[in-house]
């Protein structure tokens, strides 16, 4: 479809291009015809495919989303009048101008989309360690044991969290702009850590301390080798792969290094 409405595009440029006069002002209006349908079309394909804003809304015309296209039209009216006096026939002109165009709203497009991965990669990376650190000292190890070891009687002071995670729920449709692989830590770690604090709010509970010592304890036990065996390497995935994306390292916390290390 988007190679149709291209296609029209261009066919409709040419024909005004053919109706034109020759001259200085026949090719600067030429030149701005090729320019936008060029320009427009690429923007077609981006509103198309969704993937300027990171997801299925289209593009609008008033948030700044098409600035290449207006850059490269003002570049191809400006190559035209250059061009216009020059001995090159006018086919060449215009294959050579649209070309170019076409190549700088490609490459101004690209990186409007690398920055806008970038700044999703980091900003989850942000609420990934601030989760990651809370989950992590709320269910330590130390806590752990000495839950297990607590008197009879003994009833923590267990605080309920409600899982809250505005970054990732705000940025679903930006999901899609990170690599399958990455995508994929970063679901995941979400479900993990979702899990970790309903089973933190578990502790606190009535009826949780209603149960025998022995099935407390193995609850406590359960929830220590989830931190160790799925929660730390899981989040360690999520941190490196969407570091990788913004091109720096990983910079774990120093919980996370001993999870880290046993991967490498």
């Amino acid at each position: 479809m988007d190679r149709i409405i291209l296609g029209i595009l261009g066919a409709l440029a040419l024909a005004a291009f053919a109706a034109l006069p020759a001259g200085l002002a026949g090719n600067v209006a030429a030149g701005l015809a090729v320019a936008a349908a060029v320009a427009l079309g690429t923007a077609v394909v981006a509103r198309q495919a969704g993937l300027e804003r990171g997801g299925a809304r289209p593009m609008r015309f008033d948030d700044g989303a098409l600035d290449p296209v207006w850059a490269a039209i003002a570049l191809a009216a400006l190559l035209f009048v250059l061009l216009s006096d020059a001995s090159m026939p006018d086919g060449k002109a215009i294959l050579l101008v649209g070309g170019i165009t076409a190549i700088g709203s490609w490459l101004a497009y690209r990186r409007r989309l690398d920055d806008r991965r970038r700044a999703v990669a980091v900003a989850l990376a942000a609420e990934i360690r601030v989760n990651a650190e809370v989950t992590y000292y709320s269910l330590a190890p130390e806590l752990l044991a000495a839950l297990s070891a607590k008197p009879d009687g003994f009833k923590p002071f267990a605080v309920p969290v409600p899982p809250a995670y505005p970054v990732y729920v705000g940025n679903q449709e930006a999901l899609g702009l990170l690599p399958p692989a990455v995508v994929g830590a970063v679901v995941r770690f979400y479900e993990v850590d979702e899990s970790m604090t309903q089973a933190y709010n578990a502790l606190g509970l009535d009826a949780f301390h209603a149960l025998e010592r022995d099935r407390q304890n193995q609850l406590y036990a359960h929830i220590g080798e989830r931190m160790a065996n799925d929660y730390l390497p899981t989040t360690c995935r999520a941190l490196e792969g969407l570091m990788a994306v913004v091109g720096g390292p990983a910079d774990l916390p120093d919980f996370l290094a001993p999870a880290a290390g046993g991967r490498r």
